[in-house]
């Protein structure tokens, strides 16, 4: 996929979730073709990265509780009540989280794409 496509599908994937109030400019939706530095401007803002992946908690990888929970416990013969497994660890904000992988990313539009 070419970085304008990526750039797209997460406009199309933001633009259904109904609490987002993110404004793109038509002129970033409507153009053919659009220069990485508009994109890159756009995936690295704030504004973008909260209404692509919200304001929920992620843990150190990533995964929100449910996952998180999931991925530890459910199977693993251990046991954690869900809710002391939310209160356990250190937790971030979602698109604090995103937003920082996509910046030591060497390449973010794929980081961002592993998302659509």
């Amino acid at each position: 996929m070419t970085n304008t496509e990526i750039y797209r599908r997460a406009i199309i994937k933001i633009g259904r979730n109904k609490e987002s109030e993110l404004y793109i400019p038509r002129l970033l939706v409507d153009r053919e073709e659009l220069d990485d530095c508009e994109i890159y401007y756009n995936i690295f803002s704030h504004d973008f990265c909260k209404a692509l992946w919200g304001i929920g908690d992620v843990d150190d990888q990533g995964r929100t509780t449910d996952e998180g929970w999931e991925e530890e416990f459910k199977d693993s013969g251990l046991f954690m009540d869900k809710e002391d497994y939310e209160h356990s660890g250190e937790w971030q904000i979602a698109y604090h989280y995103h937003l920082k992988q996509m910046v030591m990313c060497d390449k973010p539009l794929k980081y961002l794409e592993k998302f659509l």
